[in-house]
């Protein structure tokens, strides 16, 4: 999101927010921060969904090793 600003006068004015791109943001995960900005403020890094949102979650198989040698 976006808003101009004035700093004009006695108080700050500000527009109302825009966005500035459309995505499809994580809002499932319980990641905090799903974007970043690089250093000179030019580029957003953001973490979307790809592909079926509908599908499977994965299955994650820890200890794996020790499964292999039983």
């Amino acid at each position: 999101m976006a808003a101009a600003i004035n700093p004009d006068g006695k108080e700050f004015q500000f527009s109302p927010p825009k966005a500035l791109f459309k995505t499809r943001m994580l809002a499932e995960s319980n990641v905090f921060h799903e974007f970043d900005v690089s250093a000179d403020g030019q580029r957003f890094l953001v973490g979307s969904l790809i592909g079926d949102t509908k599908s499977p979650r994965p299955t994650i198989i820890l200890n794996w090793e020790a499964a292999l040698k039983k």
